[in-house]
């Protein structure tokens, strides 16, 4: 289903009674990776996808018991925790996709800078778990054990480089960091909490006085609009809370309320924004299941939105969780609000 066939609401209030409120019901963990290097690590400067790409393979090859055939003829099905992260098929009937949105993301250390990490030094990065996919929080930990301990990441893997060991896990969705994972005894010392969206969204809403806000786009922000890909000089206010609405309500639909009707977007304000401070990044990767380099860029910068925007705040504070648009996996759409 493309943005602009889906049915809007005009209704006056409806952001706060419907949008927030849908919403809310989405949970989310953010978890900390510390990984100490064995050997020297080289990440080129699209580090989420050199990170997403070695997760999924590790996991795959670290609970699959099904080697060898097709994913989809597993008798275990939505059982196996490498489906219910990376190709599920719980969607709504009325997404017109055979694929759900991963129920995860990942934040890198630092996107678009080349990282080289000498043996001894830590590598942090974290993974936000949305749903119930904190529930699979020991075959997450098991996947980067066997990554760290036989096939590493980065480049010259096959020099024996990238190979490192998982000394920390801490969950940081509470307001004091706990640890999950101890390293020096190879244990898990507990699950990540989940923390409802709702809640985070109140919290950051009572922490300042929000009149004007600024938007700062962290990441490359990778979003479509009539069917063409939204450069820096046509994103405006109402094309980013669509995308974010749209995201919000699929993921809602997808891992905490299955019964959603059809999304109903609102009638955002057709304002501009006060300041618009953007330019496109372009960063190339290589896929591995296309065997193919690709471009794959977004929009960077930053947006100040004025008072008309305030009572659809709430919608920009979850992107700050759950990001927006497309590669979100990657770490891409990742948006930070502060007060102006």
């Amino acid at each position: 289903m493309s943005l602009d066939n889906r049915s809007t609401d005009s209704t006056p209030g409806m952001p706060i009674m419907k949008g927030l409120l849908l919403i809310q019901k989405l949970q989310f963990s953010v978890v900390r990776f510390e990984l100490t290097a064995r050997t020297r690590i080289l990440i080129p400067e699209f580090q989420g996808n050199i990170l997403r790409g070695v997760f999924g393979m590790a996991l795959k090859r670290t609970v699959c018991v099904w080697a060898g055939k097709n994913c989809q003829s597993c008798p275990f099905g939505m059982k196996c925790p490498y489906i219910q992260i990376f190709e599920s098929k719980i969607l709504p009937p009325w997404f017109g996709s055979t694929h759900a949105p991963v129920p995860f993301l990942l934040r890198p250390p630092e996107q678009g800078k080349p990282l080289e990490i000498a043996e001894g030094e830590k590598l942090i990065f974290r993974m936000v778990l949305i749903g119930t996919a904190s529930e699979l929080f020991p075959f997450i930990v098991a996947a980067w054990l066997k990554c760290g301990e036989k096939w590493g990441l980065g480049r010259a893997r096959r020099q024996g480089w990238g190979r490192f060991c998982l000394s920390g896990v801490y969950d940081e969705t509470t307001p004091e960091p706990v640890k999950l994972y101890d390293g020096s005894r190879c244990k898990i010392l507990a699950a990540p909490r989940r923390e409802n969206i709702g809640r985070y969204i109140r919290l950051r809403l009572f922490s300042a006085e929000w009149d004007n806000v600024k938007i700062s786009l962290e990441t490359p922000l990778r979003i479509q609009h009539g069917g063409f890909l939204v450069g820096p000089y046509d994103l405006t206010p109402k094309i980013l809370l669509a995308a974010i609405y749209w995201r919000a309500y699929l993921l809602t639909a997808c891992y905490a309320d299955k019964n959603l009707p059809a999304p109903a977007v609102p009638a955002f304000p057709e304002s501009p924004a006060l300041k618009s401070q953007l330019y496109w990044k372009e960063w190339e990767r290589y896929s591995k299941r296309q065997d193919a380099k690709m471009i794959l860029g977004g929009i960077v910068g930053e947006l100040i939105v004025g008072k008309e925007y305030k009572k659809w705040l709430p919608l920009f504070l979850a992107a700050e969780i759950f990001h927006v648009g497309k590669a979100t996996s990657f770490g891409f759409g990742q948006i930070f609000c502060t007060p102006c």
